[in-house]
Formats: structure tokens, sequence, C-alpha cells
């Protein structure tokens, strides 16, 4: 990946030389009149997933160059897969319009925008730096959501530092709840507080208690879940100043509507990306008494639960079946990976959209937005 980074940073680098002579500032983009100002590109990439019962997949690709002060150039790369065919579509970067782009009968899609060029047009002017974009959506012609991806910066030195620290909240009064918590920071521009319990009383109210604060209400679903997600990017649900710097965000609590604590946990301040922790996505393909075995993108994973282990979209391990897709966060150890929390994404008979790449006597690989996926055609 290193290596294709550095690729694309010279293709780019010498594009923008390319472009010099004869392009025209526009907007934040400005002339480049000597090539020795152009630094080595920011690039961000995001992988589009289907939202709900939506198939397809696709990428998203912004890179800029600048020399500290200004733009020298700007590109944006739309790649859809897997959509509905001959149909128009809308691609929003942080709630900036790219346009409509429309697929062929194939349900492909692709749009390049670039700032300066003669043959694309421009970069939105309010497109946020590589370094701070957050999110990708794609509606089709009724305003629902189809596809949705978060950006990954892809180095050259544009990137925002990522900070992320995960724990288990304890069972106060051993009724057999059982909860998370997680932190999650890129730099200043994005923070994120996650939090997430089953075992809890249906239909009831807790509240979210951090550091003497109260972060929010959450009511317990009909098999005793509950979620509360903060972010500074989310408009419905923003993160409250009394909760930034997320790093400093130390004890959580779970309190029931009388105010005893059901749940509890404190966060050390030390990240753990970088560790052991594991996050995957992909199809189960064996059930076992205490776990399953899954197919990520790396590989076959051994996914092993136990007395900590959050559920959500379901309650138990009987509820699951072979094919159903998840995501399971956790710590791995080899191919094992113990989980902390299990959220089922699609149940098991529901579409998937994506590339044939290879056929086989009784079937064909499928390349989707979730990896490549084994199809098998019976009679």
């Amino acid at each position: 990946m290193k290596h294709r980074a550095l690729n694309i940073a010279t293709l780019i680098t010498l594009m923008v030389v390319g472009l010099a002579v004869n392009a025209a500032a526009g907007g934040r983009v400005r002339q480049v009149r000597h090539a020795e100002r152009a630094t080595s590109p920011t690039i961000a990439i995001a992988a589009l997933s289907p939202v709900g019962g939506a198939t397809g997949w696709g990428r998203v690709s912004v890179a800029d160059v600048n020399d500290g002060q200004d733009y020298l150039f700007r590109s944006v790369t739309v790649r859809l897969f897997g959509l509905q065919p001959s149909s128009p579509y809308e691609v929003a970067i942080d709630d900036v319009d790219l346009g409509q782009i429309y697929t062929d009968g194939r349900g492909w899609a692709f749009l390049v925008l670039q700032s300066p060029s003669n043959r694309f047009p421009p970069v939105p002017d309010d497109l946020p730096p590589v370094a701070s974009l957050q999110s990708v959506a794609v509606t089709d012609a009724s305003g629902a959501f189809v596809l949705e991806g978060t950006f990954v910066a892809m180095g050259g030195g544009g990137g925002s530092q990522r900070y992320v620290e995960r724990i288990v909240l304890e069972d106060v009064n051993g009724n057999g709840s059982a909860g998370i918590a997680k932190v999650e920071a890129y730099g200043e521009t994005r923070q994120s507080f996650e939090t997430r319990a089953a075992g809890l009383e249906p239909g009831q109210q807790y509240s979210i208690v951090v550091d003497g604060f109260q972060a929010g209400l959450v009511t317990a679903d009909a098999v005793g879940q509950a979620r509360l997600h903060l972010a500074t990017n989310d408009d419905e649900n923003p993160l409250p100043p009394e909760l930034q710097p997320v790093q400093d965000i130390r004890q959580v609590e779970w309190r029931d509507a009388n105010g005893d604590i059901v749940l509890s946990g404190t966060f050390t301040g030390t990240p753990d990306n970088g560790g052991k922790h594991r996050s995957a996505t992909g199809p189960i393909t064996e059930m076992a008494a205490n776990g399953f075995t899954f197919m990520t993108r790396s590989g076959p994973l051994q996914v092993v639960i136990d007395e900590n282990t959050v559920f959500e979209n379901f309650s138990s391990l009987a509820d699951l079946a072979i094919g159903d897709m998840v995501k399971v966060e956790g710590s791995l150890d080899g191919s094992t990976l113990t989980a902390s929390s299990i959220e089922l994404m699609r149940r098991h008979g529901e579409q998937f959209g994506g590339i044939i790449t290879a056929i086989a006597s009784d079937g064909f690989t499928l390349q989707s937005a979730m990896g490549d996926l084994q199809v098998v055609v019976t009679a």
C-alpha cells in the first residue's frame, strides 16, 4: 500500500507540473508557476458499503496538493458499482454536493472532478481539505441513502493522528448486564463517544453519565439492548463540549430510573489503536457452541464470546445463522478474535451487489463491498 501511495503521489505531482503552463486559477486553486513549490499530495479514500436493503459498493478518493498556503491541485474520483442500471444518484462529501451521477446499463458510474482542469468539472470550493474529510453518502432519486463510507488518510503528510480507546463496562449489580464504551478522535477535527449495553430491562430508560455529566438518555429495546453515539460531525447527536476532548474522558456510568449505577467503567487515557484490537466485517461460515467462524478480507477468523460480549440487533448466538453478515470488535490472538461486541448487519438471504471476478462449474466469485463472496448456484 505504501508503494501504491507513492506512485499516486508521483503521478499527481507530474499532473500539477503539466497543468502549471496553461491552467488558470479558480476559487481557492491558483496557478502553479514553479514546480518546486508543489508538495506531495495528501490522499484520502473511502470504501462505500450499502445502506439497509440497498445493494452496490464503491470507492471515493480525494487528493490535494498545496504549498502550505494555497491549493495547487485538487481531484475527486468517484466509482460506483452494482447500483440500479441507467439511474441517477447524488454524491455528497461531508454534506457538500458533488453533483448528479448516472449509472450505465451495468449499474456502474464514474465521476471525476479536478481543479484546475480543462477536461473535468471543478472541485467545489467548499469541499474541506483532505485531512478534515469524514464521510461520503450516495442517495437515489427519492433521496434515500444507498451507499455510505468513511474516509481514511492514505499518507502524503495530510492525515490526522488517530486516537482510539475501548473499555468493558462492569456489571455493578450482577444482574447479567454487559456493556462497552469507546472514544475516538482524528486530530481536533473529528471526535466521538460511543457506549452500548445488553442485558438491560426492556422498555426501561437509562441515563449515561460521563465524568458526572449526563451525556444522554436511552431506552432499552425489546431484547434489552441500547446504544448512545455522539460525534462532532453528527448534527442530530452532537458531542457536547463537556466531553471534549474525548481523550480526557475517564468515568462512564449507566444509571437506571432510580439513579442506581448498573454499569461502570474507566478509561485509562492510553490509546489502544495499533495493538491487538481488531474490527472486521464478513459473513458467518460456521457456527460453534461459544462463537462462530466468519470470513474477513484477510481470511477466516474464529470468534469467541464471553460474559462481556455485547450483542447488537440480536440477543444470543442462537439468533445467528451461517451467511449472516456481522461486524465484530475484540482482541485478536492469532486467528482467534475474542469479541467485545458483535453487530448483526445483514441477515442471510438478503441481496448483495458487486462484480463477478471468477466463474466455476457450480457458481461464481462476487467482489462485493463486504469482500469476495463465493456464490453457489443450486437446482
